[in-house]
């Protein structure tokens, strides 16, 4: 928890367009041997990639301007994910009802998902809230549907494969695919961590709500180190525990 660097020209950045608060997402490929830096910044509508050390090399998105064009409009995107080849997707987002893939260069390729035409009974590629999006080695797309407290399985052209629900008291906020082929969700409405197969069978859950360590208040980000701690920032905690 010590900090070794600070970027204060973010501040500029970050109000362009008054929010009243940070970027969404914080992300590296773990493909990319460069270590660029992306924010997926909620409120302004768009999407950075820097350097490792601080330069700005691509801007996805328009200052404040919401809706659903390309690479040009974004409305309150929220994660990124990767294929090997630099290939990325873009879940968009607390507006958006889309799932968004760009090449390497940031190139838009294609989109999809919807509203749903029965808020009640949302079927395969419709969305409420696209919150987080990780990919298996075998390029499927697990897209967390949070306002349906579900999640989505595309192929990465697409094509709805499966979904699965997480619960009546759940809203999936950050998903983690680690390396033996399971999937971690960071619920925000149980405040837990829940560990599922990839056909969607929950097999393990650990944590509740509250402020002391352990507990949890709005588990947003989960992720992990080459040693293998799990780390999890809580949004309404204010922190990040390690674990």
């Amino acid at each position: 928890g010590k900090m070794v660097q600070d970027w204060p020209f973010m501040e500029k950045l970050l109000s362009q367009d008054p929010c009243g608060r940070g970027p969404h997402k914080i992300k590296m490929s773990p493909y990319d041997r460069d270590k660029h830096l992306w924010i997926i910044d909620d409120q302004q509508h768009l999407i950075w990639k820097f350097t490792y050390d601080g330069k700005l090399v691509m801007t996805l998105g328009t200052v404040g301007k919401r809706g659903r064009d390309g690479s040009k409009l974004f409305d309150r995107p929220t994660d990124i994910a990767w294929l090997p080849d630099g290939t990325f997707f873009i879940s968009d987002g607390y507006g958006g009802v889309r799932v968004a893939k760009f090449d390497k260069d940031g190139k838009f390729l294609m989109d999809w998902g919807q509203a749903p035409k029965d808020p009640n009974n949302p079927g395969p590629t419709e969305f409420n809230t696209l919150h987080a999006i990780q990919i298996t080695n075998d390029r499927k797309l697990y897209v967390s549907d949070r306002g349906h407290r579900r999640i989505q399985i595309f192929d990465e052209n697409g094509k709805f494969l499966d979904m699965f629900e997480t619960g009546t008291r759940a809203s999936p906020y950050a998903l983690l695919l680690d390396t033996n082929g399971y999937l971690w969700d960071a619920d925000g409405g149980t405040q837990r961590i829940l560990k599922y197969d990839l056909q969607g069978h929950y097999l393990y859950g650990w944590g509740m709500g509250g402020g002391q360590p352990g507990q949890f208040q709005g588990p947003h980000s989960i992720t992990t180190d080459q040693d293998g701690n799990l780390y999890l920032a809580e949004v309404f905690n204010g922190r990040v525990q390690k674990f």
